[in-house]
């Protein structure tokens, strides 16, 4: 991703279990991270509430 040389990059998990290997990965590429906060209304549908982080 360095070589790339991308800018206003944001590590996004989509969810709190996914939050550790995005820090990880962010980590190695300099980026800031950020989580989905979702919910769950029926069994097969999710629903993003909030973005956390920058």
């Amino acid at each position: 991703m360095k070589e790339k040389n991308l800018k206003n990059l944001v590590v996004v998990s989509p969810d709190v279990g996914g939050a550790k290997n995005a820090k990880s990965f962010a980590d190695e590429i300099d980026a800031p991270i950020a989580i989905l906060h979702k919910s769950r209304p029926a069994h097969n549908q999710s629903v993003v509430s909030h973005v956390v982080g920058t």
